[in-house]
């Protein structure tokens, strides 16, 4: 009962006028509800009446965080580590602002304390294998979430794949189960392993959800797929088994050894053909993904000179293999962080990619580029919530002296009327 605690709490300030507490606990309350600048004077005020306490200036650095004044916020932090240096958290969440400061290693050794603080707590643990890797420091950050349950195995589902040992990636010739259930993003980014895991063993086998299935039948390195189910599970009959995310920690991937060559995932040429009537080849396509009501886009969307079509399925049984082929036939892609922003680097389209103020660590610190996909461009938030700003700046990108246009080319091989009088290049 928000509106009743607000009240209450007013009530308690006019009676109690010098209790720092109340004015904290008031703020708090009003961060909570979203009104940012009450809450910031309400902090104001109770480090005014109560300057001695470090929880009070930890979530005023919360709050300034929120609202994207990072050097205040670390401010904060600093006097809430005055007032008890041996808090854990305080330490993290100042280690975690002086990443985004720019201060990644004197971060990271704020996040060494809090986890020497307080070794059993896995959300310490989490923030600094995340923060590892937002630094670029791949071996130390895969290596750091598989010891702590982090990437890969937080994905599994089915508690039978526990039972069947994992691969160290060492040459095995026999059957090898390469699964992935919760992260489609993860099996679009690591799939550009799966060549080299072929090449250390007899038969690979991938469990993927049927939405991949298809996308992914047409990789000759493959041998074969079945259900993330028991069932499938039973089928496969693998002697060894790996998640999909721990592939870079096996082949000791660093920021210089990333498998980046695309595309490694191919849209069906059937599917991709398919399209070629539906198109507006006389203008520049792009394809979008956008979040519904995180801004308004409808600026960008009345660009002239442009048709835009919708990459994102609202239903449950979308398939990829779909979403690939539609892709394919497009001259750039524009998404916020998805499984489509992947899939679309995958097979080498041109994608920009939408980021929040904080960032997944896949995308690295403070980078507009991606070294796992050289076809991709990053336009990040600079401050929290702030979607306007970026897509302005998309708008600007797009004018029509960097428009880059693919015109047909005739089907080779094939007679015109085949699939259509043209046909793109895929």
């Amino acid at each position: 009962e928000y509106e009743s605690a607000v009240r209450m709490l007013r009530r308690l300030i006019e009676i109690r006028r010098h209790d720092g507490y109340n004015y904290y606990h008031l703020a708090q309350l009003q961060h909570e509800l979203g009104n940012q600048a009450e809450a910031q004077q309400l902090f104001e005020q109770a480090i005014r009446y109560k300057p001695d306490d470090g929880q009070i200036f930890a979530h005023y650095g919360d709050l300034l965080q929120a609202m994207g004044q990072i050097e205040n916020a670390a401010a904060q932090y600093r006097q809430a580590l005055m007032h008890d240096p041996r808090n854990a958290g305080y330490h993290s969440r100042f280690g975690y602002l002086l990443t985004l400061c720019g201060q990644p290693q004197e971060g990271l050794t704020q996040m060494d304390r809090s986890v020497l603080l307080d070794p059993r707590n896995a959300a310490l643990q989490q923030q600094r294998w995340q923060t590892l890797l937002k630094t670029g420091d791949l071996p130390a950050g895969f290596a750091a979430a598989a010891r702590n349950g982090g990437i890969g195995e937080r994905t599994v589902v089915n508690p039978t794949y526990r039972t069947i040992p994992q691969w160290k990636g060492e040459t095995f010739p026999g059957r090898l189960l390469i699964h992935a259930e919760a992260d489609i993003a993860d099996v679009l980014q690591f799939a550009r392993y799966l060549p080299l895991v072929k090449a250390k063993v007899g038969v690979l086998i991938l469990a993927l959800p049927k939405s991949l299935q298809k996308l992914f039948s047409n990789l000759h390195c493959v041998d074969e797929i079945v259900d993330t189910t028991s069932d499938g599970l039973h089928v496969a009959r693998a002697e060894q088994r790996l998640p999909v995310a721990m592939l870079p920690l096996v082949f000791d991937t660093t920021l210089d050894t990333i498998p980046a060559h695309t595309p490694y995932l191919f849209a069906d040429p059937f599917l991709t053909h398919s399209w070629v009537r539906r198109l507006n080849w006389q203008s520049y396509r792009v394809g979008l993904v956008w979040e519904k009501g995180a801004a308004n886009i409808e600026p960008l969307l009345n660009l002239p000179g442009i048709s835009w079509y919708n990459l994102r399925s609202d239903s449950n049984d979308r398939d990829y293999a779909d979403t690939a082929a539609l892709a394919a036939n497009l001259d750039l892609i524009i998404a916020v962080d998805s499984p489509e922003a992947h899939l679309a680097a995958a097979i080498g389209r041109p994608v920009w990619t939408l980021l929040p103020f904080e960032a997944n660590w896949r995308w690295l610190h403070r980078r507009e580029d991606s070294p796992w996909y050289p076809t991709m461009r990053l336009f990040r938030q600079s401050q929290p919530g702030d979607w306007d700003t970026v897509l302005q700046r998309v708008a600007d990108a797009l004018g029509p002296q960097s428009r880059p246009f693919r015109q047909f080319q005739p089907l080779q091989g094939k007679p015109r009327e085949f699939f259509a009088e043209t046909a793109v290049t895929y």
